[in-house]
């Protein structure tokens, strides 16, 4: 219905619809096209194969040619280390993004930002006993680690947007061990940030030089 209606609101019988969610499993995706959608992209999401389903449906289906696929960058064993122990990783994330470093890292300050009241307007939502604002507020999250690489942040947000969008009441003593959870990763992470975001900068301009990712040649007209 959701579908239908966006599509008679703006007077386009045949506008496409595409799903982006921070869900991937298969049942997902048959989900959203039985709701009249199009198509389904499932965080994480590869930067070319999101390129080219937005391509596909406005009609722009002459890829060029000279798009290629991107040699991850050679990151420094410094780098890796301080990334790790921020609990990310950092090939997955940039081989989804095309091997865009300088994207990458503007995608990583965009999340520190976002994990800054993340840990408070979780506690907020909980203690008003809101927990389906809760699920949605860890369902985002978890969809926006797992694109940058932050795995065990994504799970554990993952478990608690499961938790919460079940109609049983969770009891205190699971609420605070999973908001003890979250300010802890959240912390880690937000500290590796400050140092990981400023030397993917440094190591930029070390990298091995290999065929850009030329967004402007295949972006829509």
């Amino acid at each position: 219905n959701a579908t239908k209606y966006i599509r008679k609101s703006l007077g386009l019988k045949n506008l496409p619809i595409i799903a982006m969610t921070a869900n991937a499993m298969a049942s997902d995706r048959d989900a959203c096209l039985a709701a009249g959608m199009n198509d389904h992209i499932g965080k994480p999401f590869d930067l070319k194969s999101l390129i080219l389903v937005i391509r596909k449906y406005s009609g722009k289906t002459d890829v060029p040619a000279t798009v290629s696929h991107i040699t991850p960058c050679l990151l420094s064993a410094e780098l890796k280390n301080v990334a790790a122990t921020a609990g990310i990783d950092v090939d997955s994330a940039l081989n989804r993004l095309g091997g865009d470093v300088k994207l990458y890292q503007k995608m990583l300050s965009l999340l520190s930002d976002d994990l800054a009241n993340f840990p408070t307007q979780l506690e907020t939502l909980l203690t008003e006993g809101d927990f389906m604002s809760a699920s949605r507020l860890l369902h985002t999250i978890k969809g926006l680690a797992a694109q940058l690489g932050a795995t065990e942040l994504s799970l554990s947000a993952g478990q608690g947007e499961k938790l919460f969008s079940q109609s049983a009441v969770p009891t205190p003593d699971t609420i605070n061990q999973l908001l003890s959870e979250m300010r802890s990763k959240v912390s880690v992470i937000r500290s590796g940030l400050m140092v990981l975001t400023p030397m993917l900068s440094d190591n930029n301009a070390t990298t091995v030089a290999v065929a850009a990712f030329d967004i402007q040649s295949i972006e829509l007209e």
